[in-house]
């Protein structure tokens, strides 16, 4: 009989067996998802706990997913990104919280505009993989909300 050797979550690279999900080969941590901002078209900006997995995605724009890059001077790093209804155009109300987020000529054609909900999400670009929404895109987030208010 060979022994299972453990080589961690193919996340976040933990090896800590009392937290680890054979069966999906992520600890809890990981399985449980990541921080996340929701911008709604209306009601106030608020956290989201992302489950993994395109279900997920899709449910927090209620429809198909698209990714949208976020501007380098909001996110430097390129440690995150935005997901909007691909279809969101034909189905929801236009979002312009969202669309001052984006800056209009800059994240998206002067013009252009979001409609329905956007998901902030942490990214990182190695692995492909979500992580928590990156502090530097939350600020920018919360100074737009207090703008609009």
């Amino acid at each position: 009989m060979t022994e299972q050797i453990n080589e961690g979550c193919r996340k976040c690279g933990t090896e800590d067996s009392g937290r680890f999900n054979r069966d999906e080969d992520v600890c809890d941590d990981c399985l449980i998802g990541v921080k996340a901002l929701l911008i709604p078209v209306e009601g106030p900006v608020r956290e989201y706990d992302l489950a993994p997995g395109l279900d997920a995605l899709q449910e927090a724009v209620d429809g198909l997913v698209e990714a949208m890059p976020l501007p380098e001077f909001i996110d430097p790093d390129g440690a995150a990104t935005a997901y909007v209804n691909e279809e969101g155009k034909f189905t929801q109300q236009p979002n312009m919280r969202a669309t001052d987020f984006m800056v209009p000529g800059v994240g998206i054609g002067f013009g252009d505009y979001v409609a329905g909900a956007l998901l902030l999400v942490g990214f990182d670009p190695n692995t492909g993989e979500h992580r928590d929404v990156p502090a530097k895109v939350v600020q920018r987030v919360r100074l737009i909300e207090r703008e609009a208010a």
